[in-house]
């Protein structure tokens, strides 16, 4: 990363009692005893849009497209639900948990920030828009059959309902001890 440029992405914030039930999951998922590096809760949040290292001219255009494309969508309300992995159960590098609720709002926002973006020349990720908590990060092979096992009696996990009414820009600085998220900005949606 240069020296003047910033780590950025844009997200949802989940709601403290959110995270706190997500916690409470974790602590359920922790005594398969699997090897994963679990997420702090407040750590976690719903990625939009990932943004790279970026100079600071580079983030003022982004807050900017961020702040168009909130304009033109909806506060939605949602639910975390379910688990599930990345790229798959049998080789997961993610353990993560999906949304519920007024996701084709969700979609629609991510869309549109995502126009609003690529016409100030960012480079968007094209795979299919997963919406999703990141829980845990496997890092070495883990037993299969147990994480199946957890997910087949903890897959009907789902948190309270939250409504989403604002959108954020963030800085994330990479620590040893783990990254620290910073809001730089905020946007809000229509009510």
């Amino acid at each position: 990363m240069k020296k003047n440029s910033v780590r950025a992405f844009i997200a949802i914030r989940i709601p403290p009692p959110v995270r706190e039930e997500t916690a409470a999951l974790q602590a359920k998922l922790k005594r398969y005893a699997l090897p994963i590096r679990w997420v702090p809760p407040d750590h976690m949040h719903l990625t939009l849009h990932f943004l790279g290292d970026l100079d600071r001219r580079r983030l003022t255009q982004a807050g900017k497209a961020m702040e168009r494309a909130s304009a033109g969508c909806e506060a939605m309300t949602l639910a975390a639900k379910g688990l599930g992995t990345f790229p798959g159960v049998r080789r997961p590098r993610v353990i993560w948990c999906g949304f519920c609720g007024e996701t084709d709002k969700l979609v629609h926002l991510h869309g549109g920030l995502g126009d609003e973006l690529r016409q100030c020349g960012f480079t968007v990720e094209r795979r299919p828009f997963r919406a999703h908590l990141t829980l845990g990060r496997v890092k070495n092979a883990l037993p299969a059959d147990q994480l199946v096992a957890a997910i087949r009696t903890l897959g009907g996990f789902e948190s309270e309902r939250f409504t989403v009414r604002t959108v954020h820009l963030y800085e994330s600085r990479l620590r040893p001890r783990g990254a620290l998220y910073i809001s730089l900005g905020e946007a809000g949606l229509k009510r």
